[in-house]
C-alpha cells in the first residue's frame, strides 16, 4: 500500500510545481491530477480507501484528497465532516486564488447534493 502513497504524493509534487504560462506543465498537472483520481477510484473499488487516510494528515496531500473522497468515495459521515473541514478551512484561508476556488466548489457540491 505505502506504494499507492508515494504514487499519490509524487502526483501532488507535480501539482505543487505547475506553471500555469507553460502548456507542458499545466499538461503534467492535468496528468497528475487524472491519476489521482484513478487511485482513489481503483482503492475504492478494492474496499480500500480508507489505506489513504493517513494523507488527510500531510497539508499538502490533505487538500487534494479531501476532495477526490468525497467526489469518488461512499465515506462514513466522520470521516465525510474531516474532509469538509479541510476543505472550509482553504476556503477561509484569505483572499487568493485558491480560496475563491474552494468557496466555488463548495457551493457547486451545496447546489449538487443540497446539503453541507
Amino acid at each position: 500500500m505505502s506504494s499507492m502513497l508515494d504514487k499519490y504524493r509524487m502526483c501532488v509534487e507535480v501539482c505543487a510545481k505547475i506553471d500555469y504560462s507553460n502548456k507542458a506543465s499545466v499538461r503534467r498537472n492535468n496528468r497528475a491530477v487524472g491519476q489521482m483520481y484513478k487511485i482513489v477510484r481503483a482503492l475504492e473499488k478494492q474496499g480500500a480507501v480508507f489505506d489513504l487516510l493517513p494523507l488527510l494528515d500531510e497539508p499538502s496531500c490533505a487538500a487534494w484528497l479531501a476532495h477526490q473522497l468525497v467526489e469518488c468515495s461512499e465515506l462514513p459521515k466522520s470521516i465525510e465532516d474531516r474532509c469538509f473541514t479541510i476543505i472550509e478551512e482553504l476556503a477561509k484561508n484569505g483572499d487568493n486564488v485558491d480560496s475563491f476556488v474552494e468557496n466555488v466548489w463548495l457551493k457547486e457540491w451545496k447546489a449538487k447534493k443540497g446539503r453541507l
